[in-house]
């Protein structure tokens, strides 16, 4: 019997306290709510060039400035060559037709840029531009145009 009291007593205890536990968290209301947020736009990469003039064999750094349009800060993590535009990323200019883009190559090396709200960040990419060995003479003096794009 004692046992059978104790069961007894143990039910009504989990009964109180769950009755208790369901008055505290039960409730109702109403009222509204609303949020609004702008349109994220991407940022604009200026037109990058080489700091200094390419020469076979040689490096040089890559300078391009990205503009930023959001009313807040845009992290990216990096940029690439956009093979699609230009000759394979790069345009020679027009006095330098004879200049293969061949002989060009891209390397970004960073882990990363903050791009101030409404405002524009410069960035120099350091030793970005190679041009190789095999660059043909019309390549002496030409002004060479790269192509960037963030990557996702």
């Amino acid at each position: 019997m004692p046992r059978l009291v104790a069961a007894a007593l143990a039910v009504v205890l989990v009964l109180v306290v769950d009755g208790t536990a369901s008055a505290h968290w039960g409730g109702s209301g109403d009222g509204a709510e609303s949020a609004t947020t702008g349109t994220a736009v991407p940022v604009e990469l200026g037109s990058a060039t080489p700091a200094a003039t390419l020469r076979p064999g040689a490096s040089a750094d890559v300078v391009l400035v990205v503009a930023n349009r959001n009313p807040f800060t845009v992290h990216f993590g990096s940029i690439v060559l956009d093979t699609a535009r230009g000759s394979g990323g790069f345009t020679v200019d027009e006095d330098h037709l004879g200049c293969s883009t061949a002989a060009l190559g891209f390397t970004a090396r960073s882990t990363g840029w903050t791009a101030p709200a409404a405002d524009t960040l410069t960035i120099i990419l350091p030793e970005a531009i190679t041009m190789g060995t095999t660059a043909a003479n019309a390549c002496q003096g030409a002004i060479i145009a790269v192509h960037l794009v963030v990557a996702p």
